[in-house]
């Protein structure tokens, strides 16, 4: 393929991104910056292995990727919590239900990354827990025989946000449908959720025993996910609250 032609094609598909962002109110400058700013945080992240003290600040448990990474899933919980409860005033039982399995898997996550409270509070694990847990904490994500699991769920996140996404808004017709709008989420979102799908991927079929730098990197990761759900229930409540709800309800 020419390199003209090439152009042409991405050109097109980032106008249909952009078409699908304005159907929620989200600008050109807005949807180009969620799709270059994590590509370019991913390199600044990966970066700062050349530097081991700033890569383990970043990156160590309780440290500043890790909470925030828990403060937008909380956010994100209470999002999805309040665009499910609009729907449902709204008549629109299935989806708000849906997005409060949404909220509840947003809580999940959160609590497995501060391991519920456990280093907060100085609680010991079970004993139990803590002979098949190897970090030694109240997380079912750290047991052994469970984490290729998590790492799926992971995989099959990011590709509902990149692959599933692609499939029914990249056509304006399906786009519109309220359905696709409602449990979705947009396309400006994508490269978030590539960076999720690519690095769960590798670690579930290549690094099973990984090493030190590839599981902490792990955090940036989570980072992405949590901003994307953050954002996919920040911009849906936006437009139901702004009552441009003509193609939902």
């Amino acid at each position: 393929m020419s390199t003209t032609a090439q152009e042409h094609r991405g050109a097109a598909l980032l106008k249909a991104v952009e078409d699908d962002a304005a159907l929620l109110g989200v600008p050109p400058r807005t949807v180009r910056r969620f799709l270059l700013w994590p590509w370019i945080a991913a390199v600044v992240a990966a970066a700062t292995a050349l530097h081991r003290p700033v890569f383990r600040f970043l990156m160590r448990e309780d440290s500043v990727l890790e909470w925030v990474q828990v403060l937008l899933m909380v956010a994100a919980m209470v999002l999805a919590a309040r665009v499910a409860l609009h729907l449902y005033r709204a008549g629109l039982v299935l989806p708000a239900a849906l997005w409060l399995v949404f909220a509840a898997g947003c809580l999940i996550i959160a609590g497995e990354e501060i391991a519920w409270g456990q280093r907060l509070l100085d609680l010991d694990a079970p004993e139990a827990l803590d002979r098949v847990n190897h970090q030694k904490e109240l997380t079912a994500h750290n047991i052994r025989g469970v984490q290729d699991t998590v790492n799926l769920i992971f995989v099959c996140a990011g590709l509902y946000g990149t692959a599933v996404a692609a499939y029914f808004r990249l056509r304006p017709e399906r786009r519109r449908s309220p359905m696709v709008q409602l449990l979705t989420p947009p396309l400006f979102l994508g490269s978030l959720f590539l960076i999720v799908a690519g690095y769960k991927s590798a670690r579930f079929l290549f690094f099973h025993e990984a090493r030190y730098l590839v599981v902490k990197y792990g955090e940036f990761v989570e980072l992405c996910l949590a901003v994307a759900f953050f954002a996919f229930g920040w911009y849906t409540l936006r437009r139901l609250r702004e009552g441009r709800t003509e193609a939902l309800v």
